[in-house]
Parts: C-alpha cells; sequence; structure tokens
C-alpha cells in the first residue's frame, strides 16, 4: 500500500477516535448538566454557558485533552515508520482548526479557550511521543 495512501488513513482514523471521545465527553457533560430547553437557540446556548459551574468547564477541557492525546496516539500506531510524528501532529492541527471554530461560534471563558488550544497540540504531541517509541 502506498505510504502516502496510510498517512492519510491514519490521520482519518485518529480524527475518528479523537471525535469519539469528544462526542464521548461532551454526553457525559449533557448528562451531568442538562439543558433547560430540548432545543436552545444559540442565544440561549450562550446564556446557559455562562451559567454552567467550573466543574463542567473543567470536564469540557479534559475532554479536549483526552481526545487529542488519544486520536494523535492511534494515527501515530497507524502511520507508516518515517512520519508517524507528522500524523499525530496532523490529528492536533485538525483539533486546533476545529477547536478555534468552536470557541468562535460559542463563546467561553477565556481561561478554557486558551488551556483548549494549547492542549490540542501539546497532547497531541505527547500522544504521538509516546506510540512511537
Amino acid at each position: 500500500m502506498n505510504s502516502i495512501f496510510k498517512l492519510v488513513l491514519s490521520v482519518l482514523a485518529g480524527i475518528g477516535v479523537a471525535f469519539c471521545v469528544i462526542a464521548l465527553c461532551e454526553g457525559l457533560n449533557a448528562k451531568l448538566y442538562p439543558s433547560h430547553s430540548y432545543n436552545p437557540s444559540p442565544e440561549e446556548m450562550i446564556a446557559e454557558i455562562k451559567t454552567l459551574p467550573i466543574q463542567a468547564f473543567l470536564l469540557i477541557l479534559t475532554c479536549h485533552i483526552l481526545s487529542s492525546f488519544f486520536g494523535a496516539y492511534v494515527a501515530s500506531r497507524l502511520a507508516p515508520t518515517p512520519r508517524k510524528l507528522y500524523a499525530g501532529l496532523a490529528v492536533g492541527f485538525f483539533l486546533l482548526l476545529g477547536g478555534i471554530v468552536y470557541f468562535i461560534s460559542l463563546p467561553h471563558p477565556l481561561w478554557l479557550s486558551v488551556s483548549s488550544t494549547i492542549s490540542f497540540l501539546l497532547f497531541s504531541y505527547i500522544g504521538a511521543r509516546i506510540a512511537i517509541r
């Protein structure tokens, strides 16, 4: 199989794992801190975000850390040998782009936005390095 094709598939698999982890954590967050309305509008979502306790934000940060770590780990394990680190960092980059869109569309506390943005790349690097060993 072509190594570029393997690299692309490994990055897609890592992104898939990362999105599964995010979905699980966000589902847990929705179960612990349910919304007041069934289908909230963006204005209602922003109002609800302002009333969330700090534990909900810490759970979101943990979700972002775990998704970037496991997504990069899977991508690096599946990638061809000379490009394992690139695969893990590519997953972190795609998660970073998604996180930027997420934090622009729904404003969160500044500390969460900054720490999540840093964690996407940092924990992707850590996950890729552990997978390479």
